[in-house]
């Protein structure tokens, strides 16, 4: 038997590669944010991190909550969200809306990033969660096989395969498009710019 401990941000396949790596004999412990590692886990599991884009991370949470969490963890809108969604419709919508010479549009955008940031977090509450020395595996959203094989090679074990079960993989549905339109893309790298730049950092890091 295994043992890893996961600091990660929701929308980052927590619930995939616990899955998976249960397959092969491996227990994952879902540490909390801010937490270095959680007692059960023991003094001596790797503590790893799998890392997404921030910009595809916010578009993956917004097509979460715009579904209030269905069908897997449905979790119905605060005043804030439902406000929130009354003015923005789509993630373009929200990311277009920051470049807005609309008052209404770019006030609402931001009232939306600040309260995603509050319910999901940042890289800066992840990066301060690993202890000082842990081994980060960094990766895109994409690059899930080679992630888990990374981490497989951390903690010694076999490479599991990640499930495509709907009832176990909560995946963004193929109606909601994943493609962003030029303007949303850019208001979003102007508004997360220092969190790019912390998940480029970190995800370089892993090739030094």
């Amino acid at each position: 038997m295994h043992d890893l401990v996961l600091v990660q941000l929701p929308r980052t396949a927590r619930a995939s590669l616990c899955a998976a790596f249960a397959t092969v004999g491996v227990t994952v412990h879902l540490a909390d944010r801010g937490d270095q590692r959680p007692v059960a886990a023991g003094p001596s599991a790797p503590v790893a991190t799998v890392l997404r884009h921030p910009v595809h991370r916010l578009q993956s949470c917004f097509h979460q909550r715009v579904r209030a969490g269905r069908p897997h963890r449905e979790r119905g809108w605060s005043d804030s969200e439902a406000a929130f969604f009354a003015a923005i419709r789509s993630f373009d919508q929200w990311g277009e809306a920051i470049c807005s010479t609309d008052e209404f549009y770019r006030s609402a955008a931001d009232r939306g990033l600040l309260l995603w940031d509050e319910q999901f977090g940042s890289l800066a509450t992840v990066a301060t969660g690993v202890a000082t020395g842990a081994v980060i595996v960094a990766g895109s959203f994409d690059d899930l096989p080679a992630a888990a094989q990374r981490l497989a090679a951390l903690i010694g074990s076999d490479t599991p395969t990640l499930p495509t079960d709907p009832a176990v993989v909560d995946t963004t549905p193929a109606s909601l498009p994943r493609a962003i339109s030029p303007l949303a893309a850019l208001g979003m790298r102007m508004r997360l710019a220092d969190e790019i730049e912390r998940y480029e950092q970190l995800l370089g890091a892993q090739h030094t």
